[in-house]
């Protein structure tokens, strides 16, 4: 099986705009290797310049942060996290749930904290996503692997995120608006609902 390989340095894919609109609940997940920490290499960036979302290990450490950032300098927003989270070179699997009452961050399938100001209606626009980095590549890029990352239209329990993150979805599972697997070695949406990346710095 393949996977999506990231150097650090310039590489990242770039995602279709306005994935995130009228989504008032979503779950956002997949595996990720870090190879190094350095800076806050992230796993995904949804947003509009300063105005973000994103999925990072945190400041050169092992720590997983799920933040939106209202804006950055200076930093405004609002965040949760796990210290120890992930050690390098190593697989892990992050979700992200965000419900009208809060957000969720999973790891390995279970849950490490929770912040009821962590809301998708922060984020007012969604014109800039990226995977491996900030929305058009800005950013700490991530020095590491990606596989199997999902978008789903609703915030997936517990149960069903342990159930299933160790499986090869096909992409016609409900609820489902983006996979991204990389199996042809492209950033092609397996879904059909044609959100496919592009790969950069590739």
């Amino acid at each position: 099986k393949r996977v999506l390989n990231l150097d650090g340095t310039n590489s990242f894919v770039e995602l279709p705009p306005h994935l995130l609109d009228g989504l008032q609940e979503a779950t956002i997940e997949g595996w990720v290797k870090w190879r190094r920490f350095s800076g806050w290499p992230k796993v995904f960036g949804f947003g509009s310049g300063e105005n973000a979302v994103g999925l990072m290990a945190a400041n050169d450490t092992n720590r997983i942060d799920l933040v939106v950032d209202d804006k950055v300098n200076p930093w405004v927003g609002v965040g949760i996290g796990h210290d120890n989270a992930m050690a390098a070179g190593e697989w892990v699997h992050v979700a992200s749930v965000f419900k009208t009452n809060g957000a969720t961050l999973f790891i390995n399938g279970r849950q490490v904290d929770y912040n009821p100001n962590l809301l998708l209606s922060r984020v007012r626009e969604n014109t800039e996503n990226a995977l491996g980095s900030g929305g058009s590549g800005v950013g700490s890029f991530l020095d590491g692997q990606l596989d199997e990352v999902r978008i789903w239209n609703t915030a997936r329990p517990e149960a069903h995120i342990r159930d299933e993150m160790s499986k090869s979805l096909t992409g016609v599972e409900p609820g489902l608006v983006a996979l991204w697997n990389f199996d042809d070695g492209t950033a092609r949406d397996v879904t059909g609902h044609r959100h496919d990346g592009i790969l950069r710095g590739h």
